[in-house]
């Protein structure tokens, strides 16, 4: 069958198995592209023990020789011109070239806009799945995309659940449409979140408890807390006090405590995630515990990233 999105000069140009060429790091298995960059230089010293950030500066045009290293150790960013001459310089073609310069501008992106702007790009690009990390990280923003979508798979442990979009619309008090229900159904299903037990004869969850390490889904949790943010405050303005919770404490604490302090709130999150999502009780609510820690003073200790 003919592969359209095969490239002509990848194929030729494939190395020998085993071939010290051949053990290449692969741009695609790569989130980080300065990680990426230490591990080709790596490789490229094993192929030539005489290479250096001199040659590569040559190879790419530049007149800094140091520049390849303060860019490896973060030091230095990549602008439009020395990003092209990287490219240039490490032999990047076709998709790989293209892959390089959305990975780097990913890993730049001040906002969490412009970051999941590029991180859609790689994802267009790498369309093969060549990257497991991507993948994951992709169902990981599918998931945190709507709030609905991760209170739909809380529901589905209601004893009385069904399936039926007008039932979670009214469950969820007519805040959701049914085309709304529909995708957060959908797209539960395509991430294998929820599966049909052939025995309990219902819906269940595939994993009873999910823990996204924020280091690695950075923007779609900055993405899931502003819907949450604004959830909370329609819930301050409409909901009765008997269905929300708020409290606010304001004190001065040292760096050592504030540091002690986001732990335990860390710690607190984990142990009421495992022990009620395993609890012999039927589920009979689906809430939303939201914490916010914010320094309202200046902070001397960090420096704007």
């Amino acid at each position: 069958m003919l592969d359209a999105g095969k490239n002509p000069y990848e194929e030729s140009q494939r190395p020998e198995p085993n071939s010290v060429e051949s053990q290449c790091p692969d741009i695609f298995e790569f989130l980080d592209y300065r990680e990426f960059l230490q591990k080709w230089f790596l490789w490229k010293k094993r192929v030539n023990p005489k290479y250096s950030g001199a040659l590569f500066a040559r190879k790419a045009g530049l007149n800094a020789h140091t520049f390849f290293g303060m860019v490896v150790r973060g030091q230095r960013n990549l602008t439009y011109s020395s990003l092209h001459a990287f490219i240039k310089a490490l032999g990047l073609k076709g998709r790989r070239g293209k892959y390089f310069e959305k990975l780097v501008y990913y890993n730049q992106a001040k906002s969490p806009e412009e970051k999941e702007l590029y991180f859609n790009e790689l994802v267009q690009i790498s369309r093969r799945g060549e990257n497991s990390e991507l993948k994951s990280l992709t169902n990981y923003n599918s998931y945190l995309s709507s709030w609905h979508i991760v209170a739909m798979r809380e529901l589905i442990n209601f004893a009385d659940f069904k399936p039926d979009p007008q039932w979670i619309v009214a469950k969820f008090k007519g805040e959701l449409t049914k085309r709304q229900v529909e995708h957060s159904w959908q797209t539960l299903v395509d991430l294998d979140l929820i599966h049909f037990d052939q025995n309990l004869k219902r819906y269940v969850n595939t994993e009873k408890a999910i823990e996204i390490d924020p280091r690695v889904s950075d923007f779609s949790l900055i993405n899931y807390h502003r819907q949450m943010l604004k959830k909370a405050q329609v819930s301050l303005e409409k909901d009765k006090k008997s269905d929300r919770e708020m409290s606010s404490l304001t004190i001065a604490v040292s760096h050592s405590q504030m540091e002690e302090l986001k732990k335990r709130i860390n710690q607190f999150r984990k142990e009421i995630n495992q022990q009620l999502s395993g609890g012999e009780d039927e589920p009979e609510l689906v809430i939303a515990i939201n914490s916010q820690l914010l320094v309202l003073t200046e902070n001397k200790s960090t420096e704007e990233k």
